[in-house]
């Protein structure tokens, strides 16, 4: 008889979920006793709904030390530098990510470049001469990150940060487990900000993990039962999130699903992990899943 084998790892993550979700976000603040936050938002948040952002800030009263509203899909460096600067020129003590998975990277990422100032070429994740991955340690201390999500993306529990050079069409991969979030709050009025078509594609490509990592050979029976569900929740509510586009709950439920999708794979040892440098067809292909 063979024992199984295998290694999980469960990153702590506190999860609130409903209208009152953001009513937490106070006392999250206090526990590690941030006082300055910058707010990381996609832009077309700030443009089309106002009042959702204004509900977030309004809850933050005066720990909102800043706002960057420069995300850019696929997270690319310049737009992860700019973030980097305005972290540093309000002294932010903690970010909110607020939006898909580009801005949830842009702000992993421009925490990462702020605290360890250094080239981002150093401390990407680099495949060496035997085909190997190799991340490098980056051991300065991070901001603490939070999230308040608008589609449902794998990114929310995940410790990678996937960004692109448009000098040279790479994607540069940094991990660091600091990184990942502290805490994620799904917000009715925040889900219902993103357009259908956009949901749908997030929601479809964390079905399409869900299944791609019930289909390998990783032996972890803890993150195959957080696979399941996920499946099993994506399958039922995106055929809902068509049928009753302005209903917050089957957007709600797409989150968590992907939620546990993304936490089935940071957490196995044999989660999926992608090379510094990629192909830039297949970097666009897999951006999403980052």
């Amino acid at each position: 008889m063979t024992s199984p084998r295998f290694h999980h790892a469960t990153p702590a993550l506190r999860t609130f979920c409903g209208p009152d979700a953001l009513d937490a976000l106070p006392r999250e603040l206090r526990r590690l006793g941030v006082e300055r936050i910058v707010v990381f938002s996609e832009p077309a948040i700030a443009r089309h709904h106002p009042a959702a952002l204004e509900r977030l800030e309004s809850v933050l009263g005066r720990r909102l030390a800043g706002r960057f509203e420069g995300i850019r899909e696929h997270s690319p460096l310049p737009a992860v530098e700019e973030g980097r600067k305005i972290l540093e020129d309000a002294e932010a003590e903690g970010v909110i990510a607020v939006g898909g998975g580009s801005a949830i990277v842009t702000a992993r990422a421009a925490t990462i470049l702020l605290a360890e100032q250094r080239d981002v070429r150093e401390l990407c994740t680099r495949r060496e001469a035997d085909g190997s991955l190799v991340s490098p340690r980056l051991l300065a201390p991070k901001l603490p990150q939070w999230v308040v999500p608008s589609t449902p993306v794998t990114a929310y529990a995940k410790a990678g940060s996937a960004v692109r050079d448009p000098a040279t069409d790479e994607r540069l991969a940094l991990f660091d487990p600091a990184t990942r979030a502290q805490g994620i709050f799904f917000d009715p009025a925040m889900a219902l900000t993103a357009p259908v078509p956009l949901a749908l594609a997030s929601g479809l490509n964390a079905f399409s993990m869900a299944v791609e990592g019930l289909q390998s050979d990783v032996d972890d029976p803890l993150a195959e039962a957080l696979l399941t569900h996920a499946l099993r929740m994506l399958a039922e509510w995106l055929p809902r999130l068509s049928n009753t586009p302005e209903d917050a709950e089957p957007r709600l439920r797409l989150m968590v699903g992907a939620l546990l999708c993304g936490q089935a794979a940071t957490s196995s040892a044999g989660a999926w992990r992608r090379p510094c440098r990629m192909p830039p067809a297949l970097g666009r292909q897999r951006q999403m899943a980052s």
